[in-house]
């Protein structure tokens, strides 16, 4: 055949394979089409199977936007059509070979759509009418943010093999700023909840801030602007949204930024700055929480007088003593407090008070719940909370599990008191987790205690700590379980 029949036939391929791509994308000329991450191309060089992409083997667009060639390495590839990235292949290709002939086919064009996720009103799958979008319009498509959604911590997926981080506080506020950002189809926006620490007490600006994962105590000082003149620096009060409150030395944190004392703040944690004069502090299920004056020999049980006595829904058997440089105490003051209808306040017994307060102590009074004490051969014994309808193996759950190869899980025992009267009920937890003996999985009673018994003998001095002190009902289990 003649050269010049040769190139006409080679033109006619060129031709069929330019109307294939033309059909592929037939809801817009690939002329007007910009290639982007995720297309599917297939890239056929006439005449050259071995460095070709046909459609039952094609190539994607990677998300930085390139591809690799053969004998051109990396091809930058978004932003251009096929006409144009055609011209590009050939060109890298002509220092090799004499009249190459490139065409580009969109087997599949990547999604056209967006996904706004997290605190907004309405999150989902979004289309997009056009190349991109910007962050306040993908915003309005999801009929905005919600009341709790932070602005400071917001991420985007998809562009990067790591998500980017967002400022949206700042976008929103600048036009500028909020039109370059652009999301591209296949992007994934998601806005987090607000993650509030309130700060009060002897700072400088009392209030409620939103914090950056990780932040420390010293991070929410400094968000409310410093320590005053009248704080008491050796110790700070950082009460836990799930009532695991704290006493903490300010001035160990400000010599040693990296040390436990600059504790890690979880969202919802309230920061205490108290004065440091004669005071002490009553906190929780009080009517009036607050800090009062230290008078000499002011016990436990008037100092929740003075805070206006204990609300009907306290739990005064479980008050917590934190005292500073010390571990905290569990105090039982139903013997001590007797509501009146008199005057409201708290009446004290005549004699008994013997817990005697000293300055800078905090009480924390917490709300009564319905609790199961967990011992023995467990992960992490303590009390924990129930809810209706929860068994042996939900509390054993939640105390973390039994420790395998220790446990003996076949003899565990529910205590429940009735009065002087001790129930014992024996669990087979082998025979329930194998799917035998439902039945078994008893139903769980606030005050009762379940005993996972182990090859090493209880330590009696801890468990009688962690039974918060039920004098003989404690020492009546420890007798069963040795």
């Amino acid at each position: 055949m003649r050269p010049d029949a040769n190139l006409r036939v080679r033109a006619l391929l060129v031709a069929a394979l330019t109307v294939a791509a033309t059909t592929a994308a037939q809801a817009e000329p690939e002329a007007a089409y910009r290639l982007g991450p995720n297309d599917v191309l297939s890239i056929v060089v006439v005449g050259h199977e071995d460095i070709s992409y046909r459609e039952r083997e094609p190539i994607v667009v990677r998300p930085d936007g390139t591809i690799s060639f053969p004998l051109m390495s990396t091809v930058q590839v978004v932003g251009k059509t096929g006409a144009e990235l055609e011209k590009l292949i050939e060109a890298g290709l002509s220092r090799r070979f004499k009249h190459v002939e490139v065409a580009v086919n969109l087997v599949q064009p990547r999604p056209n759509h967006i996904y706004v996720l997290g605190e907004v009103n309405k999150p989902g799958t979004f289309d997009l009418a056009h190349e991109d979008i910007g962050v306040r319009e993908a915003l309005a498509l999801a009929e905005g943010l919600t009341p709790q959604a932070s602005k400071r911590n917001c991420y985007l997926y998809g562009r990067n093999v790591d998500p980017v981080r967002l400022d949206l506080a700042a976008l929103l506020s600048d036009p500028d700023n909020g039109g370059q950002l652009r999301l591209r189809p296949g992007d994934t926006l998601v806005v987090q909840k607000k993650n509030t620490v309130a700060v009060v007490g002897e700072v400088k600006t009392s209030g409620v801030y939103e914090m950056e994962d990780g932040a420390r105590v010293l991070d929410a000082i400094a968000a409310a602007q410093g320590l005053t003149e009248l704080s008491d620096r050796r110790q700070a009060i950082l009460l836990r949204a799930d009532r695991n409150n704290n006493a903490l030395n300010l001035e160990a944190a400000l010599s040693s930024p990296a040390s436990d004392a600059n504790a890690l703040l979880r969202g919802g944690d309230t920061l205490l700055i108290k004065e440091a004069r004669n005071e002490v502090a009553v906190l929780g299920a009080v009517e009036e929480p607050g800090a009062f004056y230290a008078a000499a020999g002011l016990t436990a049980a008037q100092a929740i007088a003075l805070a206006g006595g204990a609300k009907p829904e306290a739990d005064l058997a479980h008050v917590k003593l934190l005292r500073p440089a010390q571990d905290p105490q569990i105090l039982d003051l139903r013997p001590l407090v007797e509501r009146t209808r008199t005057t409201g306040l708290e009446q004290f017994a005549a004699t008994g008070d013997a817990i005697v307060l000293q300055r800078g102590d905090t009480l924390v009074v917490p709300e009564r719940f319905d609790r199961v004490i967990v011992l023995g051969a467990v992960k992490q014994p303590g009390a924990y909370p129930i809810r209706p309808g929860d068994r042996v193996t939900d509390v054993i759950a939640n105390a973390g599990g039994y420790q395998p190869g220790e446990a003996k899980a076949y003899r565990v025992a529910l205590l429940r008191r009735a009065g002087d009267r001790v129930s014992v009920y024996k669990v087979d937890l082998t025979q329930i987790m194998r799917g035998r003996n439902q039945s078994k999985d008893c139903l769980v009673q606030d005050g009762d205690v379940v005993v996972l018994p182990g090859r090493q003998k209880l330590d009696w001095q801890y468990y009688a700590n962690v039974l918060y002190g039920v004098g003989g009902f404690a020492r009546f289990t420890y007798d069963i379980i040795q």
